[in-house]
């Protein structure tokens, strides 16, 4: 969605001593030129009928001590508000990806070789059905147990639409 720059996973492991810089992980108003801004337009992250995007953060370290620090910090841009959320052992974080955020490096009382491990996961929620009941301009099909992306036609989107109807009758 957002080319090389945005990797789809990113595991941090700070130590005390390391800088980092406030940021956020995505956000769908500043995509640039893509398939995916071509098809969604520029749009306001939590925007009703618009993908959301969202990064899953999970604590990796089997301990860790409050004392040592290291938290996420989150700030209000315009209040300048901060909140922090301390890690905790397998702590599960879902922040929506417009959120501007900061890793803070662990205290020196971790000790120069204890980092603080975390996975973030990039993720994007997709609202159903698709806008004016189209399918996306691109899909995933599976031939033969590979995966080939490809263009959707007009004749599959319309016969698409008949098994999205079919699939929605049964369900109720």
């Amino acid at each position: 969605m957002f080319g090389d720059d945005v990797p789809p996973i990113a595991a941090n492991a700070p130590v005390a001593g390391d800088a980092f810089s406030y940021h956020v992980d995505a956000d769908p108003y500043l995509a640039p030129p893509s398939p995916w801004r071509d098809f969604w337009g520029a749009y306001v992250n939590r925007a009703p009928g618009r993908p959301r995007l969202v990064s899953a953060l999970c604590y990796l370290d089997r301990e860790w001590r409050d004392e040592w620090g290291a938290p996420t910090r989150f700030r209000d841009p315009p209040t300048g508000a901060l909140v922090d959320v301390l890690p905790r052992p397998g702590r599960l974080v879902l922040l929506d990806q417009d959120i501007s955020h900061t890793v803070v490096a662990p205290s020196a009382r971790a000790g120069p070789h204890r980092p603080r491990l975390s996975l973030v996961l990039k993720l994007v929620l997709h609202p159903g059905p698709w806008p004016d009941d189209r399918n996306p301009p691109w899909t995933v099909r599976i031939d033969d147990g590979t995966v080939s992306p490809h263009r959707v036609g007009s004749a599959e989107r319309t016969r698409s639409k008949r098994t999205r109807k079919r699939q929605r009758l049964r369900i109720r």
